[in-house]
């Protein structure tokens, strides 16, 4: 319900959001992005050289992709992985048992799944709904 807003304020409201969220976004605040739960996608995947399972949690966004605090996060660093998630896993804050302590933002879903992984993979196919469903075919619908 919106209200006894007149037109004209209402219109200026949605503008000055609109740019609120421009100016905030800038500087990798996501403020008025809501978090449904539809949206959550899942990568789970044992680690062969280690026998460990990694879990992480995170979301798809209009500028890329957030891991989730709360997810494991791979102690093993693969010749594979881009040096730039290589620093990134260095400086994050990650506790003694794995466990990521706040939510990071990354400019694509392979880069999100290689800083859980610790190695160079596609996003697009190890994030999934909870039913399973690949990122690559909600992209592609």
């Amino acid at each position: 319900m919106i209200g006894n807003i007149p037109k004209e304020d209402q219109y200026a409201l949605e503008d000055f959001i609109k740019n609120t969220d421009i100016i905030l976004s800038l500087f990798n605040y996501k403020v008025f992005v809501p978090i449904v739960e539809r949206d959550i996608l899942y990568l789970t995947r044992t680690i062969r050289e280690t026998g460990v399972t990694v879990k992480a949690k995170g979301q798809l966004t209009r500028d890329g992709f957030v891991v989730y605090k709360g997810s494991y996060i791979s102690s093993m660093d693969f010749k594979a992985i881009p040096e730039k998630i290589k620093q990134q896993r260095k400086t994050a804050k990650i506790d003694k048992n794995r466990i990521l302590q706040e939510d990071l933002h990354f400019t694509s879903p392979s880069y999100a799944a290689a800083f859980v992984i610790g190695s160079n993979v596609n996003g697009q196919t190890y994030w999934k709904t909870k039913d399973g469903i690949q990122l690559k075919d909600i992209i592609n619908k």
